[in-house]
């Protein structure tokens, strides 16, 4: 790791590892930590341990800091519910990727049959962990080859090439990629330098209203929010076997364990105290507060 010309480097992730590097960061702009009042992290062991972690040794030089979990963190962490239904596809999706990727002979002979076939893509993407956003683009993307796939694995005679021809399967594919293409548009929308802690709980707020939203007109059968569920229904409405209704419970349940566990990692988000600072945001649409309780000074300020 390099910082300002110095070659950094981290050995393991310990509370004690990362404070010793914070300092030496730190140490040339002199700054007073006394006067530092908040401090923003993941939810880590190594960062929020109550005793010897990185959290707990910073308050011993500052002792007026309060912790914030992460909005990032904490909406990366509720997009892992899935139902165990669509985990198996999700699943599935993994090992394929793999099994083509992993191996660069694979990944050669698939980007022949892209290049034949006059694909928009040539190679399909990884999914790791530790990149939020790649769970979203690689169910995308592998949607986008689906006759690509089909027409590959067919003649590798592979056991998940009868998958691409599943209409069921390919639907709670459609729907893991539209769900994850939400989740990726939010986490997108939480980053940004005009962002701040008002702001990015709105957007979450207003995510969890689209997800009852969401809920409501799947059990309508209306599918305008889940464009890949909807293309997924039109190829295959001719299909007289392909009963939709039985499987819009799967995704209603998705998206009500979603719903919950936003609001695990986000208690406060239909609070009162929330929508009293509001007024922070523009003080002259909300009526909840008592304009004579501020100074002159500060009606000025809000004038300006």
């Amino acid at each position: 790791m390099k910082y300002h010309g110095r070659n950094l480097i981290l050995q393991s992730t310990t509370g004690q590892c990362l404070y010793d590097m914070f300092l030496e960061i730190t140490c040339d702009y002199h700054i007073d930590w006394k006067k530092c009042i908040a401090i923003c992290s993941d939810g880590a062991k190594a960062m929020t341990g109550k005793n010897s972690e990185l959290i707990a040794r910073l308050k011993a030089i500052m002792p007026n800091i309060s912790w914030t979990h992460c909005f990032l963190h904490r909406q990366a962490l509720a997009a892992k519910v899935v139902s165990s239904d669509l985990n198996d596809v999700l699943t599935e999706v993994i090992k394929i990727v793999n099994s083509i990727k992993g191996k660069a002979l694979q990944t050669r002979l698939f980007r022949n049959v892209c290049e034949d076939m006059g694909s928009l893509h040539q190679n399909l993407l990884y999914h790791t962990e530790v990149r939020w956003l790649s769970k979203g683009k690689v169910l995308t993307r592998i949607l986008e080859l689906r006759a690509e796939l089909l027409m590959f694995l067919q003649d590798a005679k592979s056991e998940y090439a009868s998958r691409f021809s599943d209409p069921i399967w390919l639907l709670k594919l459609a729907f893991l990629a539209d769900l994850f293409s939400h989740l990726n548009n939010l986490n997108k929308n939480l980053q940004g330098r005009e962002e701040n802690v008002l702001t990015a709980k709105d957007k979450v707020k207003a995510f969890h209203v689209k997800l009852r939203l969401w809920s409501t007109s799947l059990q309508n059968k209306m599918f305008e929010s889940f464009p890949c569920v909807q293309k997924i229904i039109k190829d295959n409405e001719t299909d007289q076997s392909f009963a939709v209704s039985a499987h819009i419970s799967c995704m209603v349940l998705s998206l009500h364990n979603l719903q919950e566990k936003l609001l695990t990692y986000f208690p406060d988000l239909h609070s009162e105290a929330v929508n009293g600072r509001r007024w922070i945001l523009n003080p002259f649409l909300d009526k909840s507060i008592d304009l004579a309780d501020v100074t002159t000074k500060m009606k000025e300020c809000l004038l300006d």
